[in-house]
């Protein structure tokens, strides 16, 4: 168990920006900085941080917390494991007990599997090390292809040894269990017999983003061409190839910087690059690229340059991941290496200076490249333009931005010398069955997860909320939502008549308190009732404490990112508000308002409560069978109904 006062000093330490920066690009807008939010897939940035508050919140999916939410989020990880994770990051030692069999069976599954990677890439590397057949074998081969010291211990390469299964028994002994072994993909078993999946092989590592390994690839060192020449980690709870990309760990804040992505093939199509000082480069590991790594791409740059060989095969690998590219607003270049290089062969060939020289003199648009590089044979052919025509515009068509595709629109026409609005009628068409195509999908989906949802809800125990009770944690949201901006606000002075004395003045927090005791109501909805006792308690200690930097920065990420969703504006104050109004003005202003705009929240809700009592009470009075009950009934429906006129009576007085 981690006590409250090192959740703080880890939260006080962490620097929201630096924290989010890691996984975001951020610029600067106002005292705020935006980007891409990590969570959900979207074009124009709607995820905001701010640095003073020390949170984030997303206005696209309403994500939102401080430091301690985000990397739960965006890692997996459960609480005490992001306090962990960020205590690291921030230098403050985090004193606990040793783990037992029983703790670590207790774990949760991807804890458990991150541990192992983590061991294994640590055997990896001091198997290429230090072992005799390691040095021999692996460290000779990563010399030969021009890896120096710092890549092999940067990129924690390695090598497994070909001896059966040498490492498989190596993580039994280190106490992990053969079940995870198998899961994660270090080992293959079959009943009584098992072995190492990458024996053999040096290893190439693969990150997360924020640098955890979370599998390997492993190139054999055989000749023969029955042996696959790489075998990868079969996807797994903490691994799914699809959302990765190889050394975006260590080059996205290069991408972020030069906002730019160099994208290659391979493994050492990377280091060789990196070697070179080009370190704004990933590579899709031999995958096709997918949504997901574009998607990732996309959070530190939306320009991407495409680096592969000169050759057909080159280009043909080029065009595939295009059309993800361009779907998702990337601004796409190609550069095509000399025929018979690749990325590895050129990086190791020419110094820093040369590689960014060339890039610069043949970096080609995509949409330009792939046209004169149709059209150039076949020209004096009108069926194969045609055709050609045709591929070029499924290309457009993809682009989201209406406006660069009316540029290529106008550039295409130039190029197939064929009428401008053909052409574009012909774009849109395609897009209206791309986007009928994609509803179509959407609805599956959708049908699929109410199905699912369906389903889980005939196994729910728990019963729905009626109209008024929703109406009441509606109305309970507002009030906190209040007490959270405005609790310290006052918005009474008064004077004791009699005796001319300056009475107390009367904040925001104290009014509810008062009014919510008096009538001794309690808050139905758990969430919200917590942070009205704390607050409760805290102001009785602290009246003009930072109660918003309490909640959102609290222990609890439940009631910090709740806070954080209660606190946080889409829209900054207007500058007419601040600037052009009388000196003194804007203070009486708001204190009315704020005071208006509490009686009111509280009124609402006192009126929904009493609702939610009206209907208790009709169907008691339904169901009962003795009279004197009745009259008892009735007699508080009557009273419950005068209430409710006064309110209403009273909310119609206040004016917003």
């Amino acid at each position: 168990m981690i006590d409250r006062d090192t959740v703080n000093l880890v939260l006080s330490r962490a620097d929201i920006q630096d924290v989010v920066g890691e996984y975001v690009a951020l610029t600067r807008r106002g005292a705020n900085l935006v980007g891409l939010c990590p969570f959900h897939s979207e074009r124009t940035p709607s995820f905001s941080v701010s640095p003073s508050r020390g949170i984030y919140k997303c206005f696209g999916c309403g994500k939102g917390g401080n430091a301690l939410n985000f990397i739960m989020e965006i890692e997996h990880l459960n609480f005490v494991e992001a306090v962990r994770f960020l205590a690291k990051k921030v230098g403050i030692e985090i004193e606990e007990r040793p783990q037992t069999p029983e703790d670590i069976q207790a774990q949760e599954e991807e804890m458990r599997l991150h541990k192992l990677t983590e061991w294994a890439q640590n055997y990896f590397h001091k198997e290429l090390l230090e072992s005799e057949k390691g040095q021999l074998i692996g460290l000779s081969y990563f010399k030969h292809r021009g890896v120096n010291e710092e890549t092999l211990k940067r990129f924690v390469l390695g090598y497994c040894p070909d001896d059966g299964a040498k490492m498989t028994e190596a993580a039994l002994a280190a106490g992990f269990a053969i079940e995870d072994l198998v899961k994660v993909g270090i080992t293959v078993a079959r009943e009584n017999w098992r072995t190492d999946r990458f024996k053999g092989r040096v290893i190439f590592p693969i990150h997360s983003v924020s640098g955890r390994p979370i599998a390997f690839g492993g190139r054999t060192m055989k000749t023969d061409e029955q042996t696959a020449k790489y075998v990868n980690s079969p996807e797994n709870p903490i691994y799914h190839k699809s959302n990765e990309l190889f050394a975006l760990a260590f080059s996205r804040r290069a991408i972020s910087q030069k906002d730019n992505c160099i994208l290659v093939e391979g493994y050492m199509d990377v280091l060789s690059m990196w070697q070179r000082g080009v370190n704004n480069i990933v590579a899709s590991s031999g995958t096709s690229l997918t949504v997901e790594q574009v998607r990732l791409i996309r959070r530190f740059t939306k320009n991407v340059t495409v680096l592969y060989d000169g050759d057909s095969a080159g280009i043909k690998a080029a065009e595939r991941g295009s059309g993800i590219l361009l779907e998702e607003g990337m601004t796409v270049r190609i550069v095509l290496l000399p025929e018979g290089q690749d990325p590895d062969d050129f990086a190791r060939a020419h110094t820093l200076e040369e590689i960014e020289q060339y890039i610069a003199a043949h970096t080609q648009d995509f949409i330009r490249f792939i046209t004169a590089q149709a059209v150039g044979a076949s020209r004096s052919d009108p069926s194969s333009m045609v055709k050609i025509a045709e591929a070029v515009l499924a290309k457009i068509a993809l682009i989201p931005d209406a406006l660069l595709r009316a540029f290529y629109i106008r550039e295409a026409s130039e190029e197939f010398k064929l009428g401008e609005q053909v052409l574009a009628d012909t774009v849109n068409e395609l897009r209206l069955k791309r986007t009928s195509q994609l509803r179509k999908e959407a609805e599956r989906e959708i049908r699929s997860t109410e199905h699912e949802e369906k389903a889980q809800a005939s196994v729910e125990t728990q019963p729905m909320l009626s109209e008024y009770e929703q109406r009441l944690s509606v109305s309970e949201r507002e009030l906190i939502e209040v007490l959270l901006r405005y609790g310290t606000e006052v918005i009474a002075e008064e004077t004791d008549e009699a005796t001319g004395e300056v009475l107390p003045s009367v904040s925001v927090a104290q009014y509810f308190f008062d009014e919510l005791e008096q009538d001794q109501i309690e808050l139905s909805n758990e969430r919200y009732r917590t942070i009205f006792e704390e607050y409760r308690d805290e102001y009785k200690n602290n009246p003009s404490g930072n109660f918003i930097e309490h909640f959102t920065k609290h222990p609890s990420p439940e009631i910090s990112a709740l806070s954080v969703d209660l606190v946080v504006d889409k829209y900054v104050q207007s500058r007419r508000w601040t600037e052009d109004v009388p000196e003194g003005f804007d203070v009486v202003l708001r204190r009315a308002y704020i005071g208006k705009l509490a009686e009111r929240v509280l009124l609402v809700y006192k009126s929904r409560l009493l609702m939610l009592q009206l209907s208790d009470l009709q169907e008691r009075l339904r169901v009962s069978e003795d009279a004197e009950e009745q009259i008892d009934l009735l007699k508080q429906i009557s009273e419950n109904n005068d209430l409710r006129r006064l309110l209403a009576e009273h909310l119609r007085r206040i004016k917003l």
